[in-house]
């Protein structure tokens, strides 16, 4: 008979974990039972620490949702009346999310649409976004833009930059950022050769990798204003969403040059290349695109997430108590992601959003999530804010099915909210925080 004592393991939001026998409260401790063998485990046995950001009534929607999301796939019925995981209205409470159709992908138009990005200038909302022929980094993938009033009615979409298939170059939109005078866009842009071991897929060159900022004055009329804003070092120079300010007045993103970094900005050098902070390595991980983001917490602390391209199929997170000067290196959480690019932020009442599939399938993006936190350390409500089905009416390399590479952009009690469908459409919907119910405001 096997003789056994009560322990509490004890892991930090953002820190290691630690065994102690009086447990606090706190939502972050578990109890457990633990052996007392009489001897060393002839197994090995690894340990890491884990930062623990959602709620256990949180963590418990998400693992229901999955248990079902399995059964139903698996044909698995729990009554004749199941209708599988969109039936259960109750898992997942929804809020009014108006959308619409910014640009349907085409053959005449492209069919490849992709990495959307939201800000506001001279008060009009502006999008763009990634768009080609067939394929992801395919020669003369271009940027394109629109505009709107409301968030809901778009322009037609305008190019930016051009498309160059002749010269192989592929144009990723990373960025975009409205100051008081312009509009910045930031634009990755490399060389795309054909793999000859992989028949139809591009190599990308990573020494001519570099990200290229152009600004506009009227949203219209596009000029490079900074050519090799970032450049690649040993491998890709990329970023994934535009600086954004802390509360120092510093802008900020995540990236990736030679490595995961953070770039920084002064507010009146946003022109020049930026301040590159190393981020300490992740042995467990892999961030080879620098696809971060990040939020403030009331109390200062930064805390930025990045997609994990180790298949792990969770968030890694790390933080900084420094104004982003300093990072710890990132652990991985307990928020479940597809592998895919996720955008978090704060709103005007100071709590902090995230947006993600919260899926823990490898390319899963059947479903796109809202959670918020008022602290900043704990995710304690969760939102469904699409779960339609949707499959691709173009296949092509490396796109997938699903909800995808949201962005958001918060004005008031308004946040806008991007996504690409199927890597083919480009969406936006508007969310009401006022209709966020007073149980989540406390």
């Amino acid at each position: 008979m096997t003789t056994t004592r009560r322990e509490f393991l004890v892991v930090s939001a953002l820190g290691s974990a630690a065994v102690g026998a009086n447990p606090s409260a706190a939502n972050d401790r578990a109890e457990r039972d633990v052996p007392i063998a009489a001897a060393p485990c002839p197994l090995k046995i690894e340990t890491r620490p884990t930062a623990i950001l959602l709620s256990p009534q949180v963590k418990s929607q998400l693992a229901r949702l999955q248990m079902r999301q399995a059964m139903w796939e698996a044909g698995c019925l729990m009554t004749y009346e199941d209708h599988g995981p969109q039936g259960e209205k109750e898992l997942f409470p929804r809020l009014p999310f108006p959308r619409s159709m910014v640009s349907r992908g085409s053959r005449l138009h492209g069919n490849y649409q992709h990495h959307s990005q939201l800000a506001k200038f001279k008060g009009r909302y502006y999008l763009a976004w990634s768009n080609g022929f067939g394929d992801e980094e395919a020669p003369g993938q271009q940027i394109l833009i629109a505009s709107s009033v409301d968030g809901l009615q778009w322009t037609p979409p305008a190019p930016v930059l051009p498309r160059q298939a002749k010269e192989n170059l592929v144009h990723n939109c990373v960025g975009l950022l409205g100051t008081a005078d312009e509009l910045l866009l930031y634009s990755w842009s490399e060389v795309a050769e054909r793999a000859a071991a992989v028949p139809g897929m591009h190599r990308i060159e990573p020494a001519t990798s570099r990200v290229d900022l152009y600004a506009s004055r009227d949203g219209k009329q596009w000029a490079l204003r900074t050519p090799r804003l970032v450049l690649p070092g040993k491998s890709h120079a990329a970023m994934f969403e535009a600086p954004r300010p802390a509360s120092d007045g510093t802008f900020l993103c995540g990236g990736a040059q030679s490595g995961p970094v953070v770039f920084r900005w002064k507010a009146d050098r946003l022109a020049e290349p930026p301040e590159v902070v190393r981020v300490p390595p992740a042995p467990d991980a892999s961030f080879p695109y620098g696809e971060a983001t990040w939020y403030q917490a009331r109390d200062g602390l930064l805390v930025m997430f990045w997609r994990d391209e180790s298949q792990s199929c969770r968030l890694f997170v790390n933080f900084s108590i420094d104004h982003g000067r300093t990072w710890s290196a990132p652990i991985i959480s307990d928020i479940p992601n597809s592998m895919q690019r996720v955008y978090a932020g704060a709103i005007s009442d100071g709590r902090v959003y995230l947006l993600n599939d919260a899926n823990p399938r490898l390319l899963d993006r059947r479903q796109l999530t809202i959670a918020l936190s008022n602290d900043g350390r704990s995710f304690d409500r969760i939102w469904m804010l699409i779960d339609d089905p949707t499959r691709q009416r173009h296949p092509g390399l490396l796109k997938a099915h699903g909800w995808q590479y949201p962005c958001a952009l918060a004005d008031g009690d308004r946040l806008l909210v991007a996504y690409s469908v199927n890597k083919e459409d480009i969406e936006c919907g508007v969310l009401d925080l006022a209709a966020v119910p007073a149980a989540a405001r406390r």
